[in-house]
């Protein structure tokens, strides 16, 4: 039984570092070293969420493919202490596998094949969830085509009928249907993750966060989420916006699965009844302690370790720190 189902792709992520933008132009290039990690949005968020102790509330719902990458993925998850009973295995693809080049800078580039991720349809996702569902995240929306378009309609208009509470964020769009994919879903969307880049494609240009959440609030979405990295993010209920800083102090190693520590710290405010605006101050917070190490997950941590970032590095423009900090 979970209350929240964290739905989408898993992936096997080979980050390769440090990669010059020279690299085509010599026959070969050392590295540090080689490693081999899991990644994909929806297993990464996850993860994070189980690391923060959500673990007994939340299960993971994906697909891999029958193969030794496949393996790795639920290793990965027994380890984190995932509830599996929501990955399946199939023959149809192989387990979707990511290079990540990592420049000295942190910037990243990835090489990767989407693989099972594609098999996962509204039926899959549907038959994982349970009677006390309360919430359903998809993770990178736009890497799995059999829940985009009518299927996402078809998704999360029977969740809407269960009472569930629905989110999700997206990625990028190599085909460029941008809101086509999304938009026949968005009237049953409580939730809507962006970060400033995909809103931008995704609203057909339009720059301004204020002028982006009036677009998205049109097609029937409840909130919007809009990751600014560096800069933080901007959040609305429609009822009142909050913009709030991040930690711009916090070293970078590697901002792979930045975005997805601030979309499973967000959901972890959400679980625990933290206000909006707290759930982006979580956000932002795990998202600053993801970025201290190679790999998606590496360096989030616990509860108690996220309160902990928040006493030593300040609560930014909170009215009343130590309410926040009693409700971990």
């Amino acid at each position: 039984m979970a209350r929240l189902i964290c739905a989408g792709m898993a992936v096997v992520d080979i980050p390769l570092k440090p990669v010059d933008r020279s690299i085509f132009d010599v026959d070969g290039f050392e590295l540090e070293k080689t490693v081999m990690n899991s990644g994909g949005d929806a297993f990464n968020t996850a993860i994070n969420l189980a690391k923060l102790g959500m673990n007994q509330e939340m299960k993971y719902v994906g697909m891999v493919g029958d193969d030794i990458f496949g393996s790795f993925i639920l290793k990965v998850a027994q380890e984190k202490g995932l509830n599996t009973s929501g990955i399946g295995t199939t023959q149809k693809a192989s387990t979707a596998t990511s290079f990540i080049l990592i420049e000295s800078s942190g910037e990243r580039h990835f090489i990767f094949t989407s693989g099972a991720s594609r098999v996962i349809d509204e039926n899959f996702v549907i038959s994982h969830l349970d009677s006390d569902t309360e919430f359903l995240h998809i993770g990178s929306l736009m890497t799995h085509p059999k829940l985009e378009f009518d299927h996402l309609e078809r998704l999360f208009r029977y969740a809407r009928d269960h009472n569930i509470k629905t989110s999700f964020d997206v990625t990028h769009d190599s085909e460029g249907l941008w809101l086509k994919r999304i938009e026949k879903g968005l009237p049953y969307t409580d939730t809507f993750f962006a970060s400033y880049e995909e809103a931008v494609s995704l609203s057909g240009g339009l720059k301004n966060p204020d002028e982006m959440s009036r677009f998205f609030h049109q097609f029937g979405i409840k909130n919007f989420v809009l990751k600014l990295g560096k800069d933080g993010c901007y959040a609305t209920d429609y009822h009142n916006v909050y913009q709030v800083e991040t930690f711009t102090e916090c070293p970078v190693v590697d901002t792979t699965g930045a975005g997805d520590a601030f979309v499973s710290g967000y959901l972890f405010g959400i679980l625990k009844g933290f206000s909006m605006e707290e759930c982006c101050l979580l956000g932002n917070g795990n998202g600053s302690l993801s970025v201290g190490a190679i790999g998606a997950t590496t360096s989030t941590g616990t509860a108690e370790q996220l309160k902990q970032f928040f006493i030593d590095h300040g609560t930014k423009n909170l009215k009343d720190p130590n309410s926040f900090l009693k409700k971990f």
